[in-house]
């Protein structure tokens, strides 16, 4: 398998292990890094939702749909700002 592969793998694996056990802001923190490793980062919306099917059911509609919605404007967000990054070019 090709490193970039095994890479976002293990990457995969650890999202799962934080979302499953560890406080919200750690799992903000860690995927708000894979955004600026990878170039494209789009299961961060997989673990938004994931987030939200796990811990948002007690909510109403609009809220029970925070964390993805959250996930879509960092994936966004972030698609710009690296963009204008000059050490990320």
């Amino acid at each position: 398998m090709s490193q970039k592969i095994v890479k976002r793998i293990c990457a995969g694996v650890l999202m799962v292990l934080l979302v499953a056990w560890a406080p919200w802001w750690i799992i903000v923190i860690a995927a708000a890094a894979f955004l600026f490793v990878y170039n494209s980062y789009y299961e961060i919306i997989l673990w938004g939702l994931c987030l939200d099917e796990l811990y948002g059911a007690a909510y109403p509609l609009p809220y029970s749909l925070s964390a993805t919605l959250i996930a879509c404007i960092a994936l966004v967000a972030a698609y710009f700002l690296k963009k204008r990054l000059a050490f990320y070019k």
